[in-house]
């Protein structure tokens, strides 16, 4: 992480801040416009003349498939076909020039691991984590509409678009990367100009979670397969591309497996504070039936969460995060379905 992006980070006024003990109140997204730095995310590039080819070779989405300026989510496996880390995948240059915005957590095992495929193939693999700031916002426009891009919707700074990288990750949610000079300027805007509130990073964990979308940690990273994760339904897995890392054991799955662990989206009340990769138990027979994935906590000790669970347990009988039993988890609908969703 940029030191200099740390140190202008902590010196914001956060108006909504999340503690390690102490959970305040959330911003309502569909009320109020916000501004988040994403200290938890980082770049990794890969460009050279064959990094389309390498990158086809390695991850489940199809990268051919991406054009100039655009996106997906994508994963990339170990050879059993276990999630190492998922991520946007974003297209700078056709064919030769991307980026993988992933957690910042696991971008040096990325980075190794990536490296040990290159062999003799031409492409050049960086990490940006000293280089690049990365920070969100949540837009709300006062009079109603959508942003086609926050550099020039909001700030009228055409001659930003070449400093800054800027891509959409939902209908209210926009990603932005940049150098520190850069990034802090255009962030003072949003404030000052645009009187976006400062807001706690947990803000944007919650709204990855409930729109359904997990991101690994290094306690939960190779622990599942992409199906498990709901990456085929998030679009993130291409089932008519060619070999990849781990796509033996993914197409298999896809093609002649029974999947028995899917991703739900719940939420609890209580006084426990659980973190990823912690199991998820029955109420009946205290037996494990599912893993963390990601977990939030909002207001009065309310916590949402994603979680991989038994599909056949899930949503059957009375599910919570202690062996010894207690608080019920509520689950909640995602955004999107998936085979064996209501079984």
């Amino acid at each position: 992480m940029n030191p200099n992006w740390n140190n202008f980070v902590s010196e914001q006024k956060y108006e909504n801040r999340i503690s390690a003990n102490k959970s305040s109140k959330f911003c309502e997204a569909s009320q109020q416009s916000w501004i988040s730095a994403l200290q938890g995310y980082a770049v990794l590039s890969v460009s050279g003349e064959d990094a389309a080819s390498f990158l086809q070779g390695q991850i489940t989405s199809n990268v051919l498939d991406l054009k100039k300026d655009t996106v997906s989510l994508s994963a990339f496996c170990n050879p059993k076909g276990r999630v190492i880390a998922s991520f946007t995948l974003v297209c700078l240059q056709e064919m030769t020039q991307y980026w993988l915005v992933l957690p910042s957590e696991l971008v040096e095992k990325v980075e190794k691991k990536l490296r040990m495929y290159v062999l003799r193939s031409k492409v050049i693999i960086e990490n940006h984590s000293n280089n690049f700031c990365v920070f969100g916002i949540s837009s709300v426009l006062k009079q109603g509409g959508s942003l086609t891009n926050p550099l020039t919707d909001l700030v009228g700074e055409d001659s930003l678009a070449g400093q800054m990288t800027v891509f959409n990750v939902d209908s209210m949610r926009w990603m932005m990367i940049g150098e520190f000079s850069v990034a802090t300027r255009l962030w003072k805007k949003l404030v000052s100009e645009q009187e976006y509130s400062v807001v706690d990073d947990s803000h944007w964990v919650l709204a990855n979670i409930q729109a359904g979308i997990p991101s690994l940690t290094e306690t939960t990273s190779e622990l599942f397969v992409p199906q498990m994760l709901n990456l085929d339904a998030l679009q993130a897995i291409s089932f008519e591309k060619g070999c990849y890392t781990g796509q033996e054991v993914v197409a298999r799955m896809h093609y002649l497996g029974k999947l028995k662990r899917r991703m739900y989206l719940a939420k609890y009340q209580g006084d426990l504070l659980p973190v990823p990769s912690e199991p998820v138990y029955s109420n009946d027979d205290s037996t494990t039936v599912g893993q963390i994935v990601n977990i939030v906590a909002t207001e009065s000790n309310q916590f949402y969460l994603l979680a991989v669970i038994q599909i056949d347990q899930a949503r059957c009988v009375d599910l919570c995060l202690s062996e010894s039993g207690g608080d019920t988890l509520k689950f909640l609908n995602l955004p999107y379905t998936f085979e064996g969703q209501d079984e």
